[in-house]
C-alpha cells in the first residue's frame, strides 16, 4: 500500500508538472496572451489522472503469482481502457471510427516499443546483478 501511495503521489505531481510545461511551451511558441482557465483545468486534471494510472499500473508486474504474459495483458487492458475512457471524456480524441482506429494502432505501437525497451533494460539489470552475485 505504501508503494501504491508513493507512486500515486509521484504520478499526480509529474502529470501536473508536465501540463504546466506543455502549456508554457505552447504559450511561448504561439505567443498566446491568455489561456482558457476551464480548458487548462480540464487538461491538467486529465494529465494528472493519466500520469497517475501510468505510474501505478506497473505494479501488476510485481504480482509474483502471475507470469509475464498475464502481467502484460492485465496491464495493457487496464491502461488502454483507462486512457481511451479519459481521452474521450476530456476530448483529446474525437469520437470517430477512423480516428479511434488510428489512435488504437498508435497506442499499441507505443506500448509494444515501450514494453520491449523496459524488458531489455530489466534483463540487462538482472544480468549485471547476477554477475555481481557470482563474484561474491
Amino acid at each position: 500500500m505504501k508503494t501504491f501511495i508513493h507512486r500515486s503521489v509521484k504520478g499526480i505531481i509529474f502529470g501536473g508538472f508536465l501540463q504546466v510545461i506543455l502549456v508554457s511551451i505552447g504559450i511561448l511558441w504561439w505567443g498566446a496572451e491568455t489561456i482558457n482557465a476551464d480548458i487548462f483545468l480540464k487538461n491538467a486534471l486529465g494529465m494528472m489522472i493519466c500520469s497517475w494510472f501510468f505510474t501505478v499500473t506497473p505494479l501488476y508486474f510485481e504480482v509474483k503469482k502471475w507470469n509475464l504474459l498475464q502481467q502484460t495483458l492485465v496491464h495493457f487492458l487496464t491502461v488502454i481502457i483507462l486512457f481511451f475512457t479519459l481521452a474521450f471524456a476530456i476530448g483529446w480524441i474525437p469520437i470517430s471510427l477512423s480516428v479511434i482506429f488510428k489512435q488504437i494502432v498508435i497506442f499499441f505501437a507505443i506500448y509494444v516499443v515501450s514494453w520491449i525497451l523496459f524488458f531489455l533494460y530489466y534483463r540487462y539489470q538482472a544480468k549485471i546483478l547476477n554477475e555481481h552475485i557470482k563474484r561474491i
